[in-house]
């Protein structure tokens, strides 16, 4: 089961905020120190705080660090498309100890094996697996996520489903490897949906050379020309993210039939 212990002990890993652009993650052990701008922290001296408390440096108290808090957040997130339960494990992670996952799955056997895996792990408190095709029947569920993930081969067909379960304001993210998916979806997402933005998730390395002297160029120095191209591409796909936020204010849902509640 995830920690969910406020204090600090020796063998705990923490983050040290310094600054909102200098962020230090450490292991709190015996004897050690931790030097920084602001100066010498015993390891021992975070041990036994809770997190989010300051840590003086010595002797000099107008120098001091503290801890990041972790937050107590009770967040509501839907899944479709649970798969391996790698993202699933990931959002439990964030929202654990208070919050919730709803995670839906249209393949049996796949929604049986991550019941298996959450229950292996001791995370079954906090996840709901159903066995549903979210895109015909809906999630079930009225207003009450604050963030939706859909990882589906036609995610257009579940955004009118997923807008009736999100809170107003809340947040939406689709995978999609094929740009003419995202193109469907971001069609759907015209109706109830704001600020809609998608990014590549293909990373390309450029690599930075000197230019060959196979291609003469008039009379420059062929030593001094510096040429840049992107590193020769393998065979694997790209994919894409797609952003979006529920309305505040959208015109009232009409009861869809097909929905069944699911149990809270």
């Amino acid at each position: 089961m995830l920690s969910t212990k406020r204090t600090i002990d020796y063998g705990d890993n923490v983050i040290v905020y310094i600054s909102k652009d200098n962020l230090i993650p450490i292991t709190i052990q015996e004897k050690e120190h931790f030097n920084c701008q602001r100066g010498s922290f015993e390891h021992g001296a975070f041990v036994g705080k809770t997190y989010g408390s300051k840590v003086w440096s010595k002797p000099a108290k107008e120098r001091r660090s503290w801890v990041i808090a972790l937050p107590e957040v009770r967040s509501i997130v839907l899944e479709s498309g649970t798969g391996s339960c790698s993202m699933s494990i990931h959002f439990i992670q964030t929202i654990a100890p208070s919050g919730h996952l709803y995670t839906f799955e249209f393949h049996e056997q796949r929604a049986n094996a991550a019941n298996e895996t959450f229950q292996k792990y001791n995370l079954s408190p906090l996840v709901t697996v159903a066995c549903r095709d979210v895109c015909s029947l809906g999630f079930g569920l009225d207003e009450i996520a604050d963030a939706g993930f859909l990882d589906l081969p036609s995610p257009w067909n579940a955004i009118n489903h997923v807008k009736r379960s999100l809170k107003p304001g809340g947040k939406l993210c689709c995978f999609s490897p094929c740009i003419e998916q995202v193109q469907k979806t971001c069609l759907e997402l015209e109706s109830g949906f704001e600020d809609v933005m998608t990014v590549e998730c293909l990373l390309r390395t450029w690599n930075a050379s000197k230019g060959s002297k196979k291609r003469k160029r008039s009379s420059e120095d062929l030593d001094s020309v510096l040429v840049s191209r992107p590193q020769a591409l393998t065979r694997n796909h790209t994919g894409y993210l797609t952003f979006a936020r529920r309305a505040l204010k959208i015109e009232p849902l009409a009861k869809d039939e097909k929905s069944e509640q699911i149990n809270k």
